[in-house]
């Protein structure tokens, strides 16, 4: 008949292929038959697999992490889903609704954060990852640069678009560094460090103390409080999450 055209079976997965992109994590090395399986059923079904960019879709996990990677596709208000979701897909011949294998609080244990993946899709619908931070310009505590944690954070902020003022600032931080910035990255299990903790409490009112719940519950769209603009900022490098640019510059 004319104006209709015929798919073949590759046709039809070739237009699934456009739309959903998955990506993989907590699969170790002792776990690697079953990544194997999920990856084959993901094909079969006609979806694309890769690393998780601003075009995944889901996040297919044997059990939430929250790692960059888990975030960074909370950022993107991706589906985050049990592999039981890709198996139930493969006996059924196609994608299901993904409502039924969502991560939750109530279907994993010990995992604080068994909220985010719902309020964090819900959140982010509609927005570009690079927005999701923009208004932040911190400065990172040279003591603290190395941790291990502080580098997550730091791989979160610049992944949503937030901006690192300095990584050089040491207490007291200069007028300069309190001038370029609205806030500082921390969390207090970084460093028992008296003196930092200390000048912290002497920072203006205007600036945030940032750590890991507060840039979670920007993902969630919740109220992280006020957002100062700095008094005088102009980033001289675009943040991306590969790069560790040092940034300020007084106008």
């Amino acid at each position: 008949m004319a104006g209709v055209i015929d798919l073949t079976d590759d046709d039809e997965q070739g237009l699934q292929k456009d739309t959903r992109l998955f990506s993989l994590a907590g699969y170790p090395d002792a776990r690697k038959e079953e990544r194997m399986r999920v990856e084959q059923a993901i094909t079969r079904l006609g979806g694309r697999l890769g690393r998780v960019t601003n075009t995944t879709t889901h996040l297919i996990t044997s059990a939430p992490v929250l790692n960059f990677t888990f975030i960074k596709a909370c950022i993107l208000g991706a589906w985050i889903l049990s592999d039981d979701y890709v198996f139930a897909s493969e006996k059924a011949g196609r994608f299901l609704d993904e409502d039924l294998f969502e991560w939750t609080q109530d279907n994993v244990k010990n995992f604080r954060h068994g909220s985010l993946p719902a309020l964090s899709r819900k959140a982010r619908k509609g927005t570009r990852p690079e927005d999701t931070y923009k208004d932040l310009y911190l400065i990172l505590p040279r003591e603290l640069a190395s941790n291990d944690l502080a580098k997550t954070l730091r791989d979160v902020l610049e992944y949503g678009g937030g901006h690192l003022v300095t990584t050089e600032a040491t207490v007291p931080f200069t007028e300069d560094d309190i001038n370029h910035s609205n806030g500082v990255l921390y969390d207090p299990r970084m460093s028992p460090d008296k003196p930092l903790n200390d000048h912290l409490s002497t920072l203006p009112k205007t600036h945030l103390l940032v750590n890991m719940i507060t840039l979670l519950d920007r993902i969630k769209g919740k109220d992280i409080g006020p957002v100062v603009p700095p008094k005088m900022y102009r980033p001289l490098v675009s943040p991306s999450a590969n790069s560790t640019p040092e940034m300020y510059s007084s106008l």
